[in-house]
């Protein structure tokens, strides 16, 4: 999964990254969130989760409060079919 969020307030443009690229060790329900201005240096931040309920309850809270920051999606991926759910919200929030 892969979703990149966008929006733009004057001349900066800001991104919020949100992936599971990296797998956690010690659990299989985790994303990484990612967020940076313009060119310059991201922070993260790593969520961890006992199940892919409250995965994906995370997942749409985020969701939910970039949208009513005025975030767009920029782009998206999912590899994986029981992801549909959350993929439903995204298509509302697609540039």
């Amino acid at each position: 999964m892969q979703i990149v969020f966008f929006k733009k307030i004057n001349q900066t443009s800001y991104y919020y990254q949100i992936h599971d690229r990296q797998g956690h060790l010690f659990t299989m329900y985790s994303f990484t969130a990612s967020w940076w201005q313009n060119n310059g240096k991201a922070r993260e931040k790593y969520y961890t989760f006992k199940t892919r309920k409250e995965r994906d309850r995370t997942l749409r809270q985020i969701l939910q409060k970039k949208q009513k920051d005025g975030y767009k999606i920029l782009y998206h991926y999912f590899r994986d079919a029981k992801e549909i759910a959350v993929s439903s919200m995204i298509k509302k929030m697609s540039i």
